[in-house]
């Protein structure tokens, strides 16, 4: 498995914006504008606007837990230390592929507590899937940002848990 962290901090020194690579890779072109602008497109982007007179805005990222074609989603605590003086989940986005009707469930909690909409999410197609987390899901800083996976069924390999996290830049 592999832990993806897709947020930054940025100090915006004149009016720019910035034009995601080819297929969700870094920006490859600085464009004339009024925000700053990042949003590459995989299903564990980010999406950035930043003011840059006041140097405020909003960050919009995820936070994942993957799986390779090798290994295999078994149950599991994954934590994610989150920097933010405050945030709001607002979704998880999530897929799986595998044999024998692949499938697991996802809790997502912050600081030990269930996010509402996100307390027990079965993941089991292939396409990304993205549920709306509908309360309980504000954090702050050294709130600890939970995934729990766990009744793994037939052997789901490939897949990701992405959970799209908003906060402020300043």
């Amino acid at each position: 498995m592999k832990r993806i962290l897709l947020a930054t901090a940025f100090v915006a020194l004149a009016n720019l914006s910035y034009a995601a690579g080819p297929s969700g890779t870094a920006p490859t072109k600085l464009i004339a504008g009024s925000n700053v602008t990042l949003s590459p497109q995989s299903p564990c982007s980010r999406n950035c606007t930043i003011n840059a007179s006041t140097g405020s805005g909003t960050v919009t990222g995820q936070v994942c837990e993957t799986w390779d074609s090798t290994l295999t989603v078994v149950a599991n605590v994954f934590e994610f230390p989150i920097p933010w003086a405050s945030y709001t989940v607002t979704g998880m986005k999530s897929a799986t592929n595998g044999t024998g009707t692949p499938s697991f469930t996802v809790a997502a909690k912050i600081a030990g507590t269930n996010i509402t909409g996100l307390s027990a999410v079965a993941v089991s197609g292939s396409t990304n899937t993205v549920t709306a987390a509908s309360g309980a899901n504000t954090g702050s800083a050294n709130d600890q940002l939970t995934l729990v996976v766990s009744v793994p069924s037939g052997i789901p390999q490939q897949a990701y848990v992405c959970l799209v996290i908003t906060h402020t830049v300043n």
